[in-house]
């Protein structure tokens, strides 16, 4: 239905309002229409989980936020890829590593932007006091980031209730 709104409302301990995150659906289409036409539709999955990546980059667009530096060996090691202390010396494609499909000839590229940051969702868990986080757009920033030795990547972060209003 166009102009719907699904609003959530993030809460500290002491039920004061923290945050409020909502996505209008014709502000949403509107921006949606303003990206590229292979980033439109961008989603990412993880094993049952889907989450549109257009609509976490249209909630940035609407509540900008500083970006945040993440620590790349780590997010790294997470996701199975090597970190290459002080980068790699030739430019021979690593191999392929990690549980995630990378080309690593593309990631060695300059199709693979490092510049462009990075998305982290904090995703609540039920009995766990802080959120995991999890990259769901970046990963070949992240692989190249790795293998080039580079040791933080500025990011956006997104909150719990942003995460959930992004999920498919």
């Amino acid at each position: 239905m166009p102009g719907r709104t699904r609003k959530t409302t993030a809460r500290r301990k002491d039920e004061s309002t923290v945050s409020a995150a909502t996505i209008d659906r014709e502000e949403l289409e509107a921006f949606r229409a303003t990206l590229p036409d292979y980033r439109r539709y961008e989603t990412y999955r993880f094993l049952t989980v889907h989450w549109d990546i257009v609509r976490a980059l249209y909630l940035i667009h609407k509540q900008p936020r500083e970006l945040q530096p993440i620590d790349v060996a780590m997010f790294a090691r997470n996701y199975g890829f090597f970190f290459v202390e002080g980068g790699a010396q030739d430019d021979d494609p690593p191999e392929a590593s990690g549980f995630f499909s990378i080309d690593p000839e593309t990631v060695l590229s300059n199709l693979i932007d490092l510049t462009r940051p990075p998305l982290v969702a904090l995703i609540a868990a039920d009995g766990r006091e802080r959120p995991y986080a999890a990259l769901i757009d970046g990963l070949h920033r992240l692989f190249k980031a790795a293998w080039r030795g580079i040791s933080q990547l500025p990011a956006y972060v997104l909150t719990p209730d942003e995460v959930r209003l992004c999920r498919i």
